[in-house]
């Protein structure tokens, strides 16, 4: 416990650091060998290994030593066990608490960031789609127009204003 609180509170680093380092591997050791060995010499394998998944977390994940190596030492001091497991099963159901807090904050700001972006996205479809109609009848209603000024300028001349195309093209006019 002292090599890590230095480490993390000094922060040392060059030789001391790799000290540190080296000091904290072989308690890892110790704690793996002691895991293994304990394993080993068990008559009840599996409940055994039912009972002791924390110690196989501490030698699993480097995060866990440090509350294994407050535990230890809240378990052995004498009258102070009772006490020590109290206080590291109400510690250890204040964080889950707010894990389980921090999880639901998380989940719901990004279900509000989903839910906004997937709102913007959509006003913009259908601004773009509502565009994209006004556009379309405005030119079918000028096409419309246009169709029927023809049809007035054809009644009026009374010719057929193709066939008048027509004669134009064959007799080359530079008009065309």
């Amino acid at each position: 416990m002292a090599i890590y609180s230095w480490q993390i509170l000094v922060q040392p680093t060059g030789v001391w650091n790799g000290a540190a380092e080296a000091a904290l591997n072989v308690i890892w050791i110790c704690f793996a060998s002691d895991y293994v060995i304990s394993l080993w010499l068990t008559s009840d394998t599996w409940t055994w290994f039912k009972h002791h998944l924390f110690e196989l977390a501490v030698v699993v994940l480097p995060m866990f030593r440090p509350l294994r190596m407050l535990l230890n030492s809240l378990q052995h001091t004498g009258g102070m066990a009772l006490r020590g497991r109290i206080a590291a099963y109400v510690a250890s159901s204040i964080a889950f608490v707010i894990m389980l807090a921090g999880i639901g904050l998380i989940s719901v700001v990004t279900a509000t960031m989903a839910s906004w972006i997937v709102d913007e996205v959509s006003a913009e479809d259908k601004k773009n789609t509502e565009i994209s109609h006004d556009q379309v009848e405005r030119l079918g209603a000028r096409l419309a127009h246009m169709e029927a000024m023809l049809a007035d300028m054809q009644a009026r001349t009374g010719t057929d204003l193709k066939e008048e195309r027509h004669n134009l093209v064959a007799n080359d006019d530079p008009l065309q």
